[in-house]
């Protein structure tokens, strides 16, 4: 068969944590889930790895999409799960090696890291991006990219002789950026024209810069993409097959492969058949004999490129006006309400290269301390954003420092690096695609210019004002968020929590979050280095002496806190920093004489300890306050009882479940209840537990939980189900466990057929 078929899914979140915590905090818009994150893995990304073909499908009968569907996934993206969702990370790197041994060429490519709009940067951020995509993908895939995907596919000649240099052997463009095509080895150039253009065959890149160098490009059919937009083709199998057929030149004697690439979001969360739809057409074009699927790597292989061609430089697949959509007023927007503009876009630029033009003369003067060649140094730092830190940090200053540093040496260089990673994340495309500079998007970008300003040190205020000069000519179309200026003082400088805020937020989760697996990845790391019981003047609490180190640049501090859950105003912690665990000890033992609370709170303020209260924490602390306490409406009491179900050390009995389910009843959104998605997490580590021994006591206990999670962790629960149908195979005639397995198994859609 001379017919072939591949679609491409870009799979990607922009980095949505606080860059301050390292965390992603709830976003609202987002219910009923916690966080934008957290919804779309269960509708697509998880949803995708499992698709029943039908109501009551085996589950050892579930389909993998990413088997056959080419891919990249983000690399903040992949971080995230990583962490969060680590059986859908496992299973995404899973079919990759199934798609290596069926067709010679894994499914996944790489991406540039966090999602810039390449032509707009600078030819040292975009080496920076290329190497950091191509190093995260080896590590989290164990080979290297044969591709990297462009954020919107924005291309232009300077990026190509990029992508050329760094080894990639193909590109994946759309076909309205063929500017001109000819026979390889032709002197006369043929004008690209949308309707005659055959995106059927790979077309050859020659580099002007190094003679005989050489990439491909696939053209995908923009045809197709548009077809199965206006079509709904995303949630009709029919209409999908045939919009890819469509592509297809009758009467060519040679391999054609009809491929498109499009947001892999659209299989099952912007269409929420999507990834069902996706699954039924790949089975209806392989059993109708129509075309056969492969990734681009394996039809390379069977059919190199006959003609080159040239691009349209610079152009990007969602903006007719090149890349005006990420620096000016062009045009293209989501659909805005009337009236609106998007001319803050802008001075939005505009203050962001002019922030990175201070950092970087900063990063390099004060680089030149610790690095022989600072810009050397911040290539080899993707190599420290992995768990394997320590040994990094090692071989980085072996390799580039200028000599041996001490402990806070060490810390200053890093913070240097930081720098310039959060300066590389402002400029995440995102942060320009949408209708108003007050979106979550461009906030988000604020998040990480803040930060970097704050990490230029005794600059920070001098580049925070010009820097705020240039935002204050973006206007916002909501004339209350007036300018950007504002919208930055009011929207990204109010995620800012100091460390000892931080520490106080982990010691009000203590009691809660204890004995839960999969600690959050945060960028401030504490751990608990004494602890003891308090009591004074009536009031009981817990004393703590805390270890508190930054995950970016080991920069360490010690606190003594006191917790005492009596007092009225919830749950506050005093704290302050602290020298040794002895001074901690000596001031405990004073305190412990106060004769009344009064006095004890004089001794604490004396003392120098700030008290911290929920409301003013980050995290799920803030959350409790917004979700829980006003209006008084019953709501509280639940909360309580909610806290109290956590406080015993037992997340999961049924205790807690009986107080989940009332907050069910009161139509509360599960996305705000605290804590839940350590809950959830806790519960599919214990059944992922379950699964392997065939505990069939530890499932039954279960079965509850999977009931209340079985709508949002439905897929999640179908993958190890399928998992599990692979690998253990039947279950050993334990009728006890199979039962057990054939009951969770109805909850998650997914018949074990045991």
């Amino acid at each position: 068969m001379k017919r072939h078929v591949c679609l491409h899914g870009h799979f990607y979140q922009p980095p949505r944590e606080n860059p301050w915590l390292g965390i992603v905090e709830r976003e609202t818009s987002a219910a009923p889930y916690r966080d934008w994150n957290t919804r779309i893995t269960a509708e697509s990304y998880a949803a995708n790895l499992a698709v029943p073909l039908s109501a009551k499908g085996a589950a050892d009968e579930l389909v993998d999409n990413y088997e056959k569907l080419s891919f990249n996934f983000g690399p903040t993206l992949m971080s995230w799960l990583e962490c969060h969702a680590p059986a859908v990370y496992r299973g995404i790197q899973e079919a990759d090696r199934a798609s290596l041994k069926r067709f010679g060429h894994g499914n996944a490519i790489a991406q540039v890291y966090n999602h810039v709009i390449m032509p707009l940067a600078s030819e040292r951020d975009r080496r920076t991006q290329i190497n950091w995509g191509l190093e995260d993908f080896r590590r989290r895939f164990s080979r290297a990219a044969e591709s990297i995907w462009l954020s919107e596919t924005a291309v232009d000649d300077a990026t190509m002789e990029s992508l050329c240099a760094a080894g990639m052997r193909f590109v994946i463009l759309g076909s309205k950026q063929a500017l001109r095509v000819r026979p390889i080895g032709a002197k006369q150039w043929e004008e690209v024209f949308e309707r005659t253009f055959d995106s059927t065959q790979p077309y050859r890149w020659f580099s002007k810069a190094v003679a005989g160098k050489h990439m491909d490009i696939f053209f995908y059919s923009c045809a197709a993409a548009d077809a199965a937009h206006n079509q709904r083709g995303f949630e009709r199998p029919d209409v999908l097959a045939e919009a890819l057929a469509a592509g297809f030149v009758s009467q060519s004697k040679t391999p054609q492969l009809a491929h498109m690439a499009s947001d892999g979001e659209f299989y099952g969360h912007h269409c929420k058949e999507g990834a069902a739809a996706l699954a039924k057409t790949m089975r209806k074009m392989e059993r109708e004999h129509a075309a056969t699927f492969m990734n681009y790597g394996s039809f390379l292989d069977i059919c190199p490129p006959q003609y080159e061609a040239e691009i349209l430089s610079p152009s990007a697949w969602s903006c007719l006006h090149g890349v005006g959509r990420w620096k000016e007023d062009c045009g293209c927007h989501t659909g805005c309400p009337s009236g609106w503009n998007q001319r803050w876009r802008a001075p939005l630029r505009d203050a962001m290269n002019r922030l990175a033009t201070l950092a970087d003369a900063y990063y390099a003067e004060r680089g030149a301390a610790f690095f022989k060649d600072p810009w050397a140094a911040r290539e080899d730092y993707i190599y420290c954003l992995y768990e394997d830190r320590v040994a990094a940090v090692k071989k980085l200053f072996a390799a580039h420092g200028t000599k041996h540093f001490s402990h806070p040496e060490v810390s200053q260089a890093l913070r240097l690096l930081e720098l310039q990673r959060n300066r590389l994340l402002m400029f995440t495309s995102c942060g320009w695609f949408f209708d108003d500079i007050t979106g979550i998007e461009p906030v988000q970008i604020m998040k990480y210019a803040a930060r970097a300003i704050e990490l230029c040190g005794d600059k920070a205020a001098a580049f925070e004002r010009e820097f705020e000069t240039i935002l204050s000519s973006a206007q916002s179309n909501i004339k209350k968020h007036g300018s950007g200026a504002t919208v930055y003082k009011k929207m990204a400088l109010a995620a800012r929590v100091p460390m000892d805020a931080a520490a106080a937020a982990f010691v009000m989760r203590l009691p809660f979050t204890r004995e839960l697996p999969f600690p959050l990845q945060q960028r401030y790391r504490f751990k608990v280095a004494q602890e003891g019981e308090f009591a004074a003047a009536g009031i009981s609490g817990q004393s703590f002496y805390l270890h508190c180190e930054t995950a970016d640049s080991y920069e360490q501090v010690f606190y003594s806190a006191l917790r005492l859950p009596g007092l009225e105003d919830g749950l506050p912690v005093f704290i302050k920093p602290c020298q040794s665990s002895g001074m901690h000890e000596g001031e405990m033992a004073q305190l412990a004489g106060a004769a009344s609370l009064a006095q004890l709170l004089a001794g604490l303020e004396q003392s120098g300890y700030s008290r911290h209260v929920p409301a003013g924490l980050p995290g799920e602390w803030r959350e409790i306050i917004e979700a829980f306490v006003p209006p008084d409406d019953g709501r509280r009491a639940l909360m309580r009882q909610w806290l109290g179900a956590l406080r015993g050390g037992a997340p999961l009995s049924a205790y807690a479940l009986e107080c989940l389910r009332k907050f069910d009843e009161r139509g509360i959104p599960r996305g705000s209840v605290p804590f839940m998605e350590e809950i959830r997490r806790a519960f599919s580590a214990r059944f992922e537990s379950a699964l392997e021994t065939r505990d069939a006591h530890a499932l039954s206990q279960l079965r509850g939980w999977a009931e209340y999670f079985a709508a949002d962790s439905k897929c999640e629960l179908r993958i190890m189900l399928r998992d599990f149908a692979r690998e253990a195979g039947p279950s050993g005639g334990d009728a006890q466990f199979g039962l057990e397995l054939s009951a969770v198994s109805v909850l998650a859609g997914a018949s074990h057929g045991h």
